[in-house]
C-alpha cells in the first residue's frame, strides 16, 4: 500500500477553490471596468452638452455685436477700407513728386532760372517754364533735359521776351521713371 494517495481530496478541493477564486477576481475586473466605462461615457456627454451650451452663448454675442454694429456703421467701414486700398495703390502707381524735383534739380544748368512745374500724372508729362538771359544757357539746359535718361521727347513750344530782356521759354517732356 504504498502507493495510495491519501491526499486526493484535498488536491481537488484546492484546485476548485482556486478555480471558484479567479472566476470571481475576473467577476469584479469586469464589474471595475464596465463602471469606468460607464463613468467616462457620462462624463463625456456632460462635456460635450458644456461646449455646446457655450458655443450657442458665443454665437448669440456674437449676433449682438452685429446688430449693434448697424449696417450703416459697417457701410462707412468698408467704405474707409476701399479708399485706404485705393490710396494705397495711388501712392504706389504714382512717382513722389520730391523725386522728380530732385531730378528736375539736378539737371537744370547754371543761368537758368525755374519759375513754373507743372507735372500731370496721369499723361506723365512734365511742363516748366524758365527764364535764362542768352539763348547758349537755354540751348544747354534743352541739352540737359535731352541727354537725361528720366525725360523724352522734350521739346520748346514756346519762347518769348520780357521787357527786361530776359528770355521766358517753357519746355515740355514726358517721364521716363528708371531707378538709378
Amino acid at each position: 500500500m504504498v502507493n495510495i494517495n491519501f491526499h486526493q481530496k484535498n488536491q481537488q478541493d484546492e484546485s476548485a477553490k482556486k478555480k471558484r477564486m479567479a472566476i470571481n477576481g475576473s467577476f469584479f475586473v469586469s464589474i471595475l471596468i464596465l463602471v469606468i466605462s460607464f463613468s467616462i461615457f457620462f462624463g463625456l456627454k456632460v462635456f460635450h452638452n458644456n461646449v455646446k451650451n457655450e458655443t450657442a452663448s458665443i454665437k448669440g454675442q456674437m449676433n449682438e455685436e452685429l446688430r449693434s454694429l448697424g449696417e450703416e456703421k459697417i457701410s462707412r467701414t468698408a467704405d474707409f477700407q476701399k479708399r485706404t486700398e485705393e490710396i494705397e495703390s495711388g501712392i504706389s502707381r504714382n512717382k513722389n513728386p520730391k523725386e522728380i524735383m530732385s531730378k528736375v534739380e539736378s539737371l537744370m544748368t547754371p543761368g537758368v532760372v525755374l519759375t513754373s512745374y507743372k507735372y500731370d500724372s496721369v499723361k506723365k508729362t512734365l511742363a516748366l517754364e524758365a527764364i535764362s538771359d542768352s539763348f547758349k544757357k537755354i540751348a544747354e539746359q534743352i541739352l540737359s533735359l535731352k541727354s537725361s535718361s528720366y525725360f523724352e521727347d522734350v521739346r520748346v513750344p514756346k519762347t518769348t521776351r520780357d521787357e527786361e530782356g530776359r528770355i521766358n521759354f517753357s519746355v515740355e517732356s514726358r517721364l521716363v521713371f528708371e531707378t538709378n
